[in-house]
């Protein structure tokens, strides 16, 4: 059986004494990258998911002596190159899984396709004796938001449950919440939903660690409480080497009578001495990107050492990363400065909650798209100012197109029309889109680069949302088209270097133009 490592990545418990055991529940495991002789010997859940075409039935029977439910992994979305089915369904593919190789989105309206995973494939497992179904992949309708997309999906999902054995979606938000959007009730179609990363995140370039931003925290316990609500069991899989946060999460999780399995390895096997060697690494791994982060300068408290100009209320910034402070500079500004002149009512809002002395004002220069030099104006906040200017000096040195950097303002604040215009910026006292959350973009500490290129994309009860409404063209990263931000890009490289967080890389959302610390 391949061992694959994927975000999918659901995982073993930690068995054995001294491997850093995170999840000591019985209550729900998930081991779906291991065969049976892998197994830990006293394995004992409640709920057990595998991947049952890789154990025989005599197998599956021996689990159920020690373990409630068993529930095969089934992949309703795409295909895997290492299935033994690969090539029957290789020409009914349609694109390839983002960062894995060895994987495909499959176009699950095709009639070939439902057949095999109703006819053949769900057959065979029942045949060996599972209770349930745990479905991966339901995603393919965020991928491809057709009305046949999404009435395949409930023609599988209710073929499944009219075998009489449970099924479990993984993830799935786009798809779930239209099906309740549009029924009021799941039952038809699914039983409940794993979600992974609601409270942790995972680093992959770096194999390390986090917690989940708040944007998807929040995202994902709405979710989740609205299939709680239809009656739907909710499954939480969650990754972290940090023993508080996993005891944390294990608190909130039985607070809100949801199921957790927390793991502190990526790995897809059960936990040997080499497991216990893999966790430390990834342990090793954090402390080393928090050692880094304590050894960098606090590059804000640079900022304070001011030169006090003779504009009234505005103080001019020195800096240690830029080399041209004639065109790359900063300024400590106050309410009786013009530049608040400029924001007052606009970005900087009556209820803006945020001091301005915790904001600054950036000029910068750009090269615009035709290929001339441009004066560029931001508003951020002091924490991130003098990333900002070393991120946008060392842009404009290479010669990186950027259309326009204008404060928000120049468009009365109105985040849409400045998008819209593809205009990169920063502070705007507002909230994140379709929530009750103030934006990064509220305390300045997030900016958007090319926006129309690079949109902001989410699935709002059932529809697609994409911002600017104009970017459409721009939504399919899969394409070719200039000045596409991805792990490529060179302003990608440049902000993760800085420690900011890529909005491409989210979960709940996706948003190509935006970074943020």
């Amino acid at each position: 059986m391949k061992n694959r490592i994927k975000f999918l990545a659901l995982i073993m418990t930690l068995m054995l004494t001294g491997c850093g055991e995170i999840s000591a529940s019985s209550d729900y495991g998930v081991y779906i990258g291991a065969e049976y002789s892998e197994l830990p010997e006293d394995i004992s859940y409640d709920t057990l998911v595998i991947d049952a075409q890789y154990y025989s039935s005599e197998e599956i029977l021996s689990l159920k002596e020690s373990c409630g439910e068993i529930y095969s992994y089934l992949n309703m979305g795409s295909v895997e190159s290492f299935r033994d089915y690969y090539d029957d369904y290789k020409d009914i593919t349609t694109a390839p899984y983002e960062n894995w190789d060895d994987e495909r989105w499959v176009d699950v309206s095709n009639p070939k396709w439902q057949e095999f995973i109703l006819n053949d494939l769900a057959p065979q497992l029942i045949e060996k004796g599972i209770d349930g179904f745990f479905v991966d992949n339901v995603d393919v309708y965020y991928i491809d938001p057709r009305e046949e997309i999404y009435q395949a999906l409930t023609d599988m999902l209710s073929g499944l449950k009219a075998t009489g054995k449970t099924v479990i979606v993984n993830g799935g938000d786009s798809y779930v919440l239209r099906y309740l959007d549009e029924n009021d009730t799941l039952s038809a179609v699914i039983d409940g939903v794993n979600q992974e990363s609601v409270y942790t995140s995972i680093n992959w370039e770096e194999g390390t660690f986090g917690e989940a931003t708040t944007e998807d925290n929040e995202y994902f316990l709405d979710y989740l409480e609205r299939v709680s609500d239809a009656g739907g069991e909710v499954y939480l899989l969650e990754y972290t080497t940090d023993e508080k946060l996993a005891h944390y999460i294990r608190d909130e999780a039985d607070a809100l009578g949801y199921h957790v399995y927390v793991s502190p390895t990526l790995e897809l096997v059960p936990v040997t001495e080499s497991g216990k060697d893999v966790e430390q690494q990834s342990a090793s791994g954090l402390e080393k990107q928090t050692q880094i982060n304590k050894d960098a300068p606090e590059k804000h408290e640079q900022l304070d050492k001011s030169n006090i100009d003779n504009t009234t209320g505005e103080e001019r910034m020195t800096t240690t990363k830029v080399k041209d402070t004639t065109n790359f500079y900063g300024i400590k500004f106050t309410a009786d400065s013009d530049i608040f002149a400029r924001i007052k009512g606009k970005s900087y809002k009556d209820d803006c909650t945020i001091a301005l002395e915790d904001l600054r004002y950036l000029h910068v220069l750009h090269v615009g798209f035709d290929g001339q030099t441009h004066d560029g104006e931001i508003i951020c906040n002091k924490a991130i100012a003098e990333d900002l200017l070393e991120i946008f000096e060392q842009l404009y040195e290479a010669g990186y197109q950027i259309e326009k950097i204008k404060l928000v303002d120049e468009y009365n604040a109105e985040d849409e029309a400045s998008m819209a215009d593809n205009n990169s910026s920063s502070f705007n006292f507002r909230f994140i889109s379709h929530t009750t959350k103030i934006s990064k973009h509220g305390s300045g500490m997030a900016i958007d680069i090319n926006p129309l290129y690079n949109p902001y994309i989410k699935t709002v009860n059932g529809n697609l949302n994409i911002e600017p409404a104009n970017s459409t063209p721009y939504v399919d990263r899969t394409a070719d088209f200039p000045h596409k931000i991805d792990e490529t890009d060179l302003a990608y490289q440049l902000f993760i270097a800085h420690g900011f967080s890529w909005g491409g890389a989210w979960n709940s959302s996706k948003d190509y133009q935006h970074f943020e610390k």
